[in-house]
């Protein structure tokens, strides 16, 4: 049973509970002498049926040797092998699906979001050492009311990225305690966006994917790649990378990779793409797991962790898959 009140609980990984993988693949790599080695990575189910109910558009962030899931509509849910979860009983209201969560200075933030986005009426920054019991850093962040923005730390700061206020933004904003705020740039080169991914790595903020215009189905989604090393100049990796455009995906950084998984457009994938860049992408064969977007995503441990999420036709999931190196 998990420490609630601590996010400690240490239990070994690996295949877990004997599983058997499910998908099989690798990639070819050159050293810098020339050798080629191939590194080959496995899929596998940790269960197909969480605690928490099937749903989508929540954060999965790893802290002390725990998994948490925030940000659930039917709660927060707490893990330390991925395969049973804990409720956590918060004293705050997380359940509407707009927050972003981050672990910072060994403490969850959660940073945003409104319960309506035709209503963009709060915006507010919360910390907690437990996940039961959180803290009102300010009600009065200095960047407008948004849903669908990107949320990372970087550089021992906390960043909000673009999002929607009423409109698709592309500033970008950094705190150094969460309570106040300072605009780094007011308007990237990258076009206003939302539901795009955004992940710290190889020592740079990226920026992939998105859409503009909720209510349309096709014309406005994005497949370019953007990064910076310090939230104010970005440089375009590609203007539209080897996989389709998308929002909704999964963005990690893993195994010295940067990795998109999933996602939507007209039709949800279960894709993974790999890139050491950002500008050239290998895609290994399908994940185990159905097509879907807006799913729970994060590097813990051993590998990547993959949880819940939207299909087409409404559907919902609760399941639970890990992705691994094998050799």
């Amino acid at each position: 049973m998990p420490r609630l009140m601590s996010f400690r609980s240490v239990v070994a990984i690996g295949l877990i509970g004997g599983a058997v993988p499910l998908v099989l693949f690798g990639w070819n790599h050159v050293s810098a002498e020339g050798t080629q080695t191939r590194s080959a990575y496995a899929w596998t189910e940790v269960t197909p049926k969480a605690e928490w109910e099937p749903g989508y558009s929540f954060s999965t962030i790893a802290l002390n040797d725990s998994l948490l899931v925030f940000g659930h509509a039917k709660g927060d849910w707490i893990s330390g092998e991925g395969r049973t979860w804990t409720h956590v009983r918060s004293d705050v209201d997380h359940t509407h699906g707009y927050d972003a969560f981050v672990a910072f200075n060994n403490e969850v933030y959660a940073v945003g979001g409104t319960s309506d986005r035709s209503n963009l009426g709060r915006k507010e920054v919360w910390k907690s050492r437990d996940g039961r019991h959180w803290t009102l850093l300010t009600d009065r962040p200095e960047w407008s009311a948004r849903v669908w923005h990107g949320a990372v730390v970087f550089k021992g700061q906390l960043w909000v990225i673009g999002g929607y206020d009423g409109d698709y933004r592309n500033d970008v904003w950094r705190s150094a305690d969460g309570m106040h705020w300072e605009q780094v740039i007011e308007q990237t080169p990258w076009r206003g966006r939302g539901m795009h991914a955004t992940v710290v790595f190889d020592g740079k903020i990226w920026v992939l994917g998105g859409r503009r215009d909720m209510d349309s189905w096709w014309e406005t989604d994005f497949n370019d790649v953007w990064y910076s090393s310090d939230g104010c100049e970005w440089i375009r990796a590609t203007a539209s990378a080897g996989w389709s455009p998308r929002y909704g995906m999964a963005a990690v950084a893993w195994d010295g990779k940067l990795w998109v998984m999933g996602g939507s457009r007209l039709f949800r994938n279960n894709e993974v793409w790999s890139s050491q860049d950002g500008a050239h992408w290998t895609q290994s064969a399908r994940a185990g797991w159905s097509p879907r977007f807006s799913f729970g995503a994060a590097p813990f441990r051993n590998g990547v962790w993959v949880m819940g999420g939207k299909e087409g036709g409404g559907r919902f999931r609760n399941d639970v898959w890990l992705l691994t190196r094998v050799e």
